[in-house]
């Protein structure tokens, strides 16, 4: 139907006059052509400014996924969703020098182009390859390279990319530019569309989000079509050699080439595009786009045979004229297209094209061994050789110059001489690397004959205005239609027959001045709308079928077609729009013209067809008739006019016919009745009804039941005369298929309860059909159905017999039911109707042709395999839910749903997602659909909703004590307080987070008492509170360490804001005066407090969330000009969460340049941890300047303070983690003995040099972790050295299992070396179980030895041994018993050995003893291992009761010092074993050490017992610890057991490593979540767990745990499988391992269940009594 929809006036045009001040630039600078200049004054030389517009499709896909971009798309997806958009219109709009993108009446983009010094020649829309539309400041940074001599273009290359500014800083250095394209899941490539502005030699192209850029085109541009992917060019054809190009008044000038060469300038943006050094080097006119980035490239020049003759067509050489090229792939296989014009001849050309692959990255080949055996030319080979070698970026593009043939190759099946030369496929493969990626090969499909003769008026015409579209026939072939606006001729040419060399291709041909296609009679198939010289219209939908148009106006031409739309324009310049739709609404039609099209297809399909469109849309009816007239009576009349028949009345049955009218009036009363009797009797109010009225116009006649009197009249009176068609008579034979083919209609419709009215309508045709026929079986068998025979017409053929159906009516029940399961042969779909086909041509309207049909037919054969998966894969290839299945009919669906059932009670975990969908396991679905990268239990996910109901009831005594208490100090993050169900959730009880935050907060204004004391002076009383407050002061400057692990990761920052550091408060409150004492910061030194502050800055960074949006820009923001300690502290802290990684090098400078020390030591630190395991370049590069070994020879030694040089040695570790790197292996084996032998005084060392020899050999550790042996090799005497920096003694051999010690001749200093090279060696032997490597590390043999080794280096030593032998630690007292010598035992139960010596055995068994309860934390880090606690809880009891002990003489002292480091051993180590829990029973040992404040508490005694609490409640309970290498040495470096005495203390230690505790922290919150309530829920699960043993794979045993999540689980190696526990929710078994359900699990910490219709949740129903 045409639809006149108005005038139309472009909307930028209007946007132009209500904004009259854009554009008046361009008007006051107006072009000039300098080509016309003339020495005639009275000749002008200026250019009017052009003003056009165009109107596109918002969309070119017929079909999406829901949650695809309407600019982008994917080369091979089709979608699955109908595109909307196809219909949407968008205008851009040009005047002069402004364009105005809008659409649907909102302008999108305006560009004002007035200083440009060119026109603009045309606007178009392409698709161009993407890499990124995600925020590129959430991306890992990498720095510009200083060796990229590109860098200008790699910055903006970046840009493109990364779509945003932020690239310039945040871009790859790594990739090359054929990496522009993302590989997605399927292989596809995602595009995106853009706004293409031509001008005479660049192309601006444009995207909807703003981002722009402009390709350079090294020739004057002729004409410019888009591609499949990016733009093909042509150049400009010039008649003289050269011509000066129009360019503004004011403006620059340039010279254009008008030589057959490719010339002109190069980009400015990019370095790969073509610039030949010779012109006549390439002989094409048309060059590609398909990047904007990448440049030009030419159609290659190249031989066609060894022989040096050409076998293209010698017209290509002439110059050519773009006209189009499809921009997409083909339903029918057809290769890519091009339309061309020769302008020498005259004549157009069609060819294909093939575009090369895509090559990931370029081959390094100047390394490559493989380029010795290459067979390349030797021209390629000295160009590879001169480019490669030479060129310090290797990313950089490497181009080959065309061969010197002036011809371009076009043939499909030719091998270059070259490609032939390379019979290696190695080297073949090295030779298209050489080639650029966006080079197409052209073959001739097609040319327009050359022996016609050109009209005489046409000879003197120049230049041949013509264009060129795609359309297609009914069968869905691909036409070209090639318009010649100058000879006015139309010509069609069928591109399959073009493919197979036919000469007989063109399928059409007419005079006309205008044609488009138009989306007219089918949604996805163009048709062609063309105008005579008379102004006549007419749609050609195939030969057979061409419909007159009537249009009011007199047209002069058709323009802007976009789907259905189009416009007429006049011979005034005014547009009308009109809308051509000729589609059939009805699915019903839709489906049953499939049908006829399976039965038909050659001849009768076209026809009945093109009779339907007729009478549709061109018969000229009543408007009263028309209204009436449904497009099921036009098919209906359709159909039946192709049949030569004669009526008898309505049909009788056995009864005698009538032709009554009265009879027949009633029949039609009782229609009517029959279909909404209510409806008539009621509301109509026609209970007596008179036979005389047309009671088929008072209904909607799809609610009539049977075939309405007036059907059968129009078809019995139809005369193809009258409606301007052919007679044809169909004969009874060809009516029987059409009738089988609608029957398959019939029974989809049957068999669906949603399609009930329509299988009525149906029926009803197919009974009138088989009435016409007079086959009784089928008559019966619609009759059985419902439909009743005497509601049709008695219809008889006229002048043929009838032969019977050679079928019975197929029912498709019965047919299901005859395929016998797991049988050799079953009876085919196609045998089973009687039919040939059940797949219609391309070319229709979309249809749903027997889909369900063949949908049950395929799900029937996949449950008749006897695999029940099989059906699952069937359904989720063939796209069918579960909801498809339901709407069938019972007998149906049943088995399907039955099977279905059992699928949900045990599904499998490796199947694709949307299976999960098919049986409704949403919450399967879900869980694969989760896409997390790391698990953040303190989310609002994991926490349950706060429930007022449901906390501790409050008495009067209560309320009055809340109310009458001052309000405490508040929390400056609200995150460090959870609601009291989740902290029920996470610790079983509530009620002391609140407490446990009190006590690490610096922040607050402690209490303590003092009892009064009237009779002393108030001098000597302020003097006592001092001292009280200094002693109180130093557990609030210790508490930073442990608010670090306490509130770890439970912050989202506000990017507004900077990110808030706690104060630390130095005053405290004396009880019972409630007096404030504050202490001024002037007592002490000025670095006094840099630590102290250093923490806290540590401890506010580690409070951010993984879920954060941090970018550089907020990291910048943060940090003041000048810097303080707490500033490094939060360096170190982001370096230690990652966020460290999208700093810029400017950035890098600024920290490194601070006059504040621990602002550098806190960078280095961090961001070694950033990049640890990278070996990256820059950093250590950074960290060498810190380290005087690695600096080279004769270089001059800066004088860096310790701490700066601790953290670069183990800052460098941490980057060449796991490398066994020799050389920083070595180098750091050398810093550990760098002071150790006695060439100088302690004098003249710096201070703390101890603490760099420990950061030396965890270094040393962190590189060789775990290696054993294998990194031994690196020096033979490697072990030796260690051994003797450890000891002071050599070993010289090996004899057996037993070492052989020597004296070496030197003395060395193992005050110094001694720690870190017993760390060293437990490091690289870590878990290995090495039993010779672990006796090489003494411990004391007999009492004599006491007097050669420091007590505090036995426990050490301990710990070292026992890392090695990892797996013989167990959790009993026993095991730690026997750590101890037997003669240690001895000696304290010897009454003859003085008190000085028995002291000294203490010391050595208390250094030892907390040696091995070290070693048994590490071991059972995370487990809550019950029996490993319990020994660490009793031995803590054990030496917190001695710390009460009695001094009498200097060794106890030394004995209590040892009895104090015990403690901190103590408490930290039970805490590991039970991170994250809140164990009340430590918990309440830990509250009694904070509150003892005495002269025996120093800062590392208070430090130890606030990180045991920081641990307890790590990250708020959401996180615990893990046990594999790499954090194993991050908690020993981090629960080092010396602790400082003071807050300057880096001795033995340095305090910036207590924070690698981040290397083992680890989320194994387990929370189960309600799919269908969307929260947090408990669900009892069974774990099977592997026992820790040290036993391999196969020998561990395995023991079964019931849990209650949410929980925190074991390590997750150690599950062996997950499994609900209960009824209420459906059945979950997950075998834990390899694969994407379990790292889905494990990544998010979440695992989706589904609650049973019926069943309460465990929150609702505890104990299961109201199910």
């Amino acid at each position: 139907m045409l639809q006149h929809l108005g005038q139309y006036e472009p909307f930028g045009e209007k946007c132009m006059s209500a904004r009259s001040h854009v554009g008046q630039e361009s008007q006051k600078n107006s072009i000039i052509d300098f080509s016309t200049l003339s020495f005639d004054s009275s000749k002008t030389a200026s250019i009017t400014l052009s003003t056009f517009h165009h109107l596109f499709s918002m969309s070119d896909s017929s079909t999406i996924n829901i949650d695809t971009p309407l600019d982008e798309r994917k080369t091979n997806c089709t979608g699955k969703l109908e595109n909307p958009a196809m219909e949407l219109e968008q205008e851009v709009y040009v005047k002069g020098s402004v364009v105005v993108w809008s659409r649907a009446g909102c302008i999108l983009k305006t560009f004002d182009y007035s200083a440009e010094d060119q026109l603009i020649k045309d606007v178009l829309f392409a698709w161009f390859p993407v890499n990124s539309i995600t925020d590129p400041t959430n991306k890992p940074a990498v720095d510009i390279d200083p060796h990229d001599l590109e860098g200008d273009s790699r910055i903006v290359n970046g840009y493109w990319e990364k779509k945003g500014p932020q690239s310039i800083i945040n871009f790859k250095t790594s990739g090359s530019v054929s990496d522009d394209m993302i590989s997605t899941e399927d292989g596809d490539q995602l595009q995106r569309r853009t706004l293409c502005i031509v001008f005479e030699d660049c192309i601006k192209i444009h995207c909807e989000d703003g981002l722009s850029i402009t390709s350079q085109i090294p020739f004057e541009i002729g004409n410019v079509v888009p591609l499949d992917i990016g733009v093909l060019v042509s150049r400009k054809h010039v008649l003289s050699s050269t011509r000066l190009r129009p360019r503004r008044a004011g403006g620059r000038g340039r010279e254009v080439s008008a030589s057959p060469g490719l010339g002109g300038s190069r980009s400015n943006y990019t370095n790969h595009h073509y610039q030949p050094s010779n012109p006549s080097e390439v002989s094409s006119f048309f060059v590609t786009v398909t990047h904007p980035l990448r440049g030009v490239c030419p159609v290659k020049s190249k031989k066609l045979s060894h022989s040096d003759i050409s076998t293209l067509p010698e017209q290509f050489t002439s110059p050519q004229k773009l006209l189009f090229a499809t921009t997409k792939t083909s339903e029918t296989g057809r290769l890519p297209v091009i339309v061309t014009l020769n302008i020498k001849e005259g004549k157009h050309y069609i060819w294909t094209y093939d575009r090369r692959k895509e090559r990931k990255q370029l081959p390094r080949m100047a390394p490559n061994p493989m380029l010795g055996k290459s067979k390349l030319p030797s021209s390629i080979a000295r160009r590879v050789s001169k480019s490669i070698p030479s060129t310090p970026n290797r990313n950089k593009k490497i181009k080959l110059n065309a061969d010197d043939s002036p011809h371009a190759q076009f043939h499909e099946d030719y091998i270059s001489d070259d490609e032939i030369f390379h019979e290696n496929e190695v080297d073949r493969n090295v030779y298209h690397e050489l080639l650029d990626p966006g080079e197409i090969t052209l073959r001739l499909l097609w040319r327009e004959s050359h022996g016609s003769k050109t009209p005489s008026r046409l000879k003197a015409v120049k230049d041949i205005c013509s264009k060129s579209f795609l359309v297609h026939d009914l069968n869905g072939q691909e036409l070209i239609c090639i318009l010649n606006n100058t000879s006015g001729s139309l010509q069609v040419i069928n591109l399959s027959k073009a493919s197979q060399l036919l000469s007989n291709c063109i399928e059409f041909k007419a005079p006309a001045k205008s044609a488009i296609p138009i989306n007219a009679s089918r949604d996805n198939y163009n048709d062609l709308l063309f105008m005579d010289h008379t102004g006549s219209i007419e749609l050609l939908i195939d030969k057979c079928a061409r419909l007159p148009i009537q249009t009011k106006e007199n047209a002069h031409s058709l323009i802007d077609p976009v789907y259905d739309k189009f416009s007429v324009l006049l011979n005034d310049r005014t547009i009308f729009r009109y809308q051509l739709n000729f589609r059939p609404k009805s699915s019903l039609v839709r489906d049953s013209l499939a049908a006829i099209n399976c039965a038909t297809i050659t001849f009768y399909f076209p026809k009945i067809w093109y009779r339907f469109l007729k009478l549709s849309h061109l018969t000229p009816l009543d408007d009263n008739d028309r209204t009436h007239i449904s497009e099921w009576e036009t098919f209906f009349v359709s159909l039946f006019s192709f049949l030569n028949i004669k009526k008898h009345g309505y049909y009788t049955g056995t009864k005698k016919p009538t032709s009554s009218t009265a009879a027949i009036k009633e029949i039609q009363l009782q229609q009517i009745r029959a279909s909404n009797k209510e409806y008539i009797t009621n509301k109509l109010g026609f209970p007596n009804a008179s036979p005389i009225m047309h009671y088929e116009h008072l209904l909607d006649e799809n609610y009539i039941q049977g075939i309405p009197i007036r059907w059968i009249e129009r078809v019995i009176k139809f005369r193809p005369d009258e409606h301007m068609d052919e007679r044809i008579h169909m004969d009874a034979y060809e009516f029987m298929e059409i009738i089988k083919s609608l029957h398959v209609v019939y029974e989809d419709y049957r068999i669906k309860k949603s399609m009930k009215i329509h299988a009525n309508l149906l029926g009803y045709l197919l009974l009138q059909a088989s009435v016409i026929l007079g086959n009784k079986d089928w008559i019966q068998y619609y009759e059985s159905h419902g439909l009743n025979p005497l509601f049709t017409g008695n219809l008889k053929f006229t002048d043929q017999d009838v032969r019977p159906f050679f079928i019975e009516p197929p029912n498709i029940q019965v047919c299901l039911h005859q395929m016998t399961p797991n049988a050799s042969s079953n009876p085919t779909l196609l045998s089973s109707f009687g039919v040939n086909t059940l797949d219609p041509s391309l070319g229709l309207c979309r249809n749903n042709y027997a889909q369900t049909i063949k949908n049950i037919w395929s799900l029937y054969s996949a449950i008749n395999t006897g695999d029940k998966s099989a059906l699952l894969d069937r359904m989720v290839a063939d796209r069918i839910t579960r909801k498809d299945i339901e709407i069938l009919i019972d007998p149906i669906s049943h088995p399907i749903l039955q099977v279905l059932n059992q699928l949900k009670l045990n599904p499998k975990l490796n199947w694709p997602k949307e299976a999960y969908t098919v049986i409704e396991r949403n919450d399967m679905y879900k869980q694969l659909q989760l896409n997390p990268t790391v698990c953040d239990p303190n989310t609002e996910t994991f926490k349950l909703p706060f429930l007022k109901d449901s906390d501790h009831p409050q008495s009067s005594n209560d309320i009055i004590k809340s109310c009458t208490t001052e309000p405490t100090n508040p929390c400056i993050y609200e995150t460090d307080i959870l609601n009291m169900e989740t902290e029920r959730l996470r610790f079983g009880f509530g009620g002391f987070i609140e407490k446990v935050r009190m006590m690490l907060d610096g922040a607050r204004v402690p209490e303590f008492y003092i009892p009064e004391k009237p009779d002393l002076p108030d001098e000597d009383v302020a003097a006592e509170h001092q001292s009280r407050v200094i002693l109180l002061i130093q557990r609030t400057l210790a508490l930073g360490v442990g608010r670090a692990l306490y509130a770890y990761q439970t912050h989202i920052p506000d990017l507004t804001k900077v990110l808030p550091i706690e104060p630390l408060i130095l005053s405290a409150k004396v009880l019972p005066l409630r007096t404030v004492v504050t202490i001024e910061e002037s007592m002490w030194s000025k670095e006094f407090l840099y630590w102290p502050k250093f923490h806290n800055g540590v401890a506010a960074g580690l409070r951010i969330s993984p879920s954060n949006n941090v970018n550089d820009s907020w990291i910048d923001f943060c940090y003041p000009r000048e810097l303080e300690p707490q500033h490094g502290g939060l360096l170190l802290a982001m370096g230690l969460n990652g966020t460290l990684k999208k700093l810029s090098l400017v950035d890098w400078y600024r920290f490194m340049t601070q006059s504040c020390e621990l602002v550098p030591v806190g960078f280095l630190l961090g961001v070694a941890t950033a990049f640890r395991g990278t070996m990256d370049v820059k950093v250590t590069k950074l960290l060498s300047v810190h380290i005087p070994a690695l600096l080279p020879v004769g270089s001059h030694k800066f004088n860096h303070s310790s701490a700066l040089q601790s953290s670069s040695l183990l800052g460098m570790g941490l980057v060449y983690m796991n490398s066994c790197h020799r050389l920083m292996a070595m180098t750091m084996l050398g810093e550990i003995g760098r002071n150790a032998y006695q060439t100088s005084t302690p004098l003249t060392l710096k201070p703390d040099y101890e603490g760099c020899a420990l950061a030396a050999g965890f270094s040393f550790g962190l590189i060789t972790l775990g290696a054993g042996d294998e990194a031994a090799r690196m020096d033979p005497q490697l072990r030796n050295k260690l051994y003797s920096l450890m000891t002071g003694r050599s070993l010289v051999s090996f004899n057996g299992s037993h070492l052989n010690p020597e004296v070496p001749s030197g003395n060395i200093n193992l005050d110094v070396t001694s720690a870190g090279a017993t760390i060293a060696l437990g490091l690289m032997y870590l878990k290995t179980e090495n039993i010779r490597a672990a006796e090489s590390i003494d411990l004391l043999e007999t009492r004599p030895y006491l007097n050669y080794v420091r007590p505090d280096f036995l426990l050490i030593r301990v710990v070292a041994k026992n890392l090695i032998m990892w797996s013989t630690i167990l959790p009993t007292d026993t095991w730690i018993d026997n750590q101890v010598p037997e003669f240690i035992i001895q000696d304290l139960e010897n009454p003859k050995l003085s008190t000085l010596e028995k002291e000294v055995s203490k010391q050595a068994m208390y250094n030892i003893i907390g040696g091995a309860c070290l070693s048994l934390g590490l071991r059972y880090a995370g487990s809550k291992n019950k029996d490993a606690f319990q020994c660490l809880l009793n031995r803590l009891d054990i030496f917190t009761k001695m710390l009460n002990m009695q001094l009498t003489n200097p060794q106890q002292h030394i004995t209590k010092v040892a009895v104090r480091v015990c403690v901190g051993v103590m408490c930290t180590s039970a805490a590991m074993v039970m991170s994250g829990t809140g164990n009340q029973e430590l918990l309440s040992r830990l509250q009694v050490l904070n509150e003892r404040i005495s002269e025996d508490m120093d800062y590392g005694n208070h430090m130890a017992v606030s990180m045991s609490l920081g641990v307890l409640f790590m990250g708020l309970g959401g996180y615990t610890l893990t046990t594999t290498n790499e954090a194993v040495a991050g908690l020993l470096c981090s629960f080092y057991p010396f602790y400082p005495t003071t807050t300057e203390d880096n001795q033995y230690h340095p305090q910036a490593f207590r924070h690698l505790w981040v290397l083992a922290a680890d989320s194994r919150w387990l929370m189960p979540f309600d799919v269908d309530n969307k929260k947090p829920c408990r669900v009892p699960m069974q774990l099977e767990i592997y026992e820790d043993d040290g036993a391999t794979a196969a020998q561990r045993k395995v023991r079964q745990v019931r849990i209650e999540a949410p929980t925190v689980v074991p390590d997750y190696k150690l599950i062996k499988s997950i499994q609900l526990d209960g009824d209420r929710y459906w059945p979950l078994n997950i075998q834990m391992g390899q694969g994407e359900y379990q790292d889905s699990i494990i990544k998010s910490g979440l695992i989706y269940v589904k609650r049973r219709k019926g069943c309460k949740s465990y929150e609702q129903d505890p104990f299961g009594k109201r199910i």
